[in-house]
């Protein structure tokens, strides 16, 4: 009986060790191999337009929106209208639910880079203007990215452009984002 319950406690003791090796080769894993995620915004801010007269065309510049705030959260909506400085690029990353051309809008080129991904997480591009609106993705030491989340769509008369870059379309609600 008791080589029974020595073998039994051996078996035992094997299993739990398989067990926990399991366990470590699954987390070494995931620590490699993290599961796809959308980058995140770490400031939200405020829906905003831009302006007629920008200070420049740095997407990230509070003064170049009326009111000055930068669209940068995931309910943000950043509107577009007539202005003089239509070359607009990002450098850092946002987040906005949608991006709007209003009617008579400027033909605007944005530009996305590493330094300044792009992620529409709402309703996405409506372009209410007859001009084509243009995006770009640009690489830089990785890799550009424009991302479309949840149903968000890329309107109709827009260009994306990728250089050594991406534009994603993914369904779902992805954890949080940070750019």
């Amino acid at each position: 009986m008791k080589k029974k319950g020595r073998i039994s406690g051996y078996i035992l003791r094997g299993a739990a060790a398989m067990l926990l090796f399991s366990c470590v080769i699954v987390a070494l894993s995931s620590a490699i191999n993290p599961p796809k995620r959308r980058p995140k915004v770490t400031a939200p801010a405020a829906s905003a337009t831009w302006s007629l007269n920008p200070s420049s065309g740095d997407w990230n510049t509070a003064t170049n929106w009326t009111p000055p705030t930068v669209p940068n959260g995931p309910s943000d909506t950043a509107t577009f209208g007539v202005s003089n400085t239509t070359d607009v690029s990002l450098s850092s990353g946002a987040e906005v639910s949608s991006i709007v051309f209003n009617a008579g809008a400027s033909p605007f080129t944005i530009t996305a880079s590493p330094a300044g991904p792009l992620v529409v997480s709402g309703g996405g591009v409506t372009n209410n203007s007859p001009t084509t609106q243009n995006f770009i993705a640009l690489p830089h030491y990785s890799v550009g990215e424009i991302s479309f989340y949840n149903n968000a769509t890329a309107g109709s008369s827009t260009a994306f452009t990728t250089i050594g870059a991406i534009v994603k379309l993914e369904t779902g609600s992805p954890d949080s984002v940070d750019v």
